[in-house]
């Protein structure tokens, strides 16, 4: 981990008391869904639903995003103004909760889905906002284009390496983001080629691939990542390369410390 991004690790955990990061209960979730769902909510801020999309960008990608670069992007572009300490504590800290849970689940299985994301029997259903799939699906959107960048990057480094990875990110983008709010779904229908007598059956097709499609983001992502790291190892061998410490924030940005997340043995 770079200086500049341990100082950011240090900063966050700092801001807060000790106890922020702690498991993410029922009740804790409900708390801070009330919160996202409140109407006078910051303009542009993400809902429940769609923050799980999103972080879901954010754990899968082959790039490391330490959660002061997230954290405001969930309520539209800064931190709001939380009425005392223990709010801030209860909705930062469950954000930071739930972002381990869902790092935790794309690193372990793979990009599981939250078992709310769940397509409506009616495939066409799934396209109104309010549908579970939508919500994720919008915030999916919101945290892909957020690291399109990062993810070009990558991309084009390792293009050789990725055989058809690229237009396998490129499919996979195009369903999990087909039932999102905005212009997006309809610009996935029309490169399909689907017009009204075939668009449900491309929507059916989507809600029967949308699991598959959440996991070949995850495999490119990592497969990105390894790319990098096994080139960074041959650097970091001449370089002098340093472990984090046991005690250090872990370098997967969950704040959890080093020897508690990827340093324990099953995960080394």
């Amino acid at each position: 981990m770079s200086g500049e991004r341990r100082r950011q690790h240090k900063e966050a955990k700092e801001a807060f008391s000790d106890d922020i990061v702690k498991p993410l209960t029922s009740a804790r979730r409900a708390a801070l869904a009330e919160f996202l769902n409140r109407p006078d909510r910051p303009e542009g801020s993400l809902t429940i639903g769609e923050v799980e999309g999103f972080l879901f960008t954010v754990a899968a990608c082959p790039d490391l995003v330490p959660p002061p670069e997230w954290l405001p992007i969930v309520f539209g572009g800064e931190l709001p103004q939380f009425e005392d300490q223990e709010e801030a504590e209860l909705v930062v800290g469950g954000l930071l909760a739930l972002y381990n849970v869902i790092n935790d689940d794309v690193r372990e299985f793979g990009g599981r889905l939250p078992g709310q994301v769940k397509p409506r029997e009616k495939p066409a259903d799934n396209m109104d906002p309010d549908a579970a799939i939508a919500q994720w699906s919008s915030g999916f959107v919101e945290g892909h284009l957020w690291l399109e960048d990062v993810w070009s990057a990558y991309g084009n480094r390792w293009k050789a390496q990725l055989e058809n990875g690229i237009e396998g990110l490129e499919r996979a983008c195009w369903v999990l983001g087909l039932f999102s709010a905005g212009s997006f779904p309809e610009l996935v229908l029309k490169e399909s080629g689907a017009d009204k007598r075939t668009r449900e059956a491309v929507i059916k097709n989507a809600c029967d691939n949308f699991a598959w499609a959440a996991s070949i983001y995850v495999v490119i992502g990592k497969r990105m990542a390894d790319l990098q790291r096994q080139s960074e190892r041959g650097r970091s061998a001449k370089d002098g390369f340093i472990r984090p410490g046991r005690n250090d924030p872990c370098t997967c940005g969950s704040l959890k410390k080093y020897k508690k997340c990827c340093g324990r043995p099953a995960q080394a």
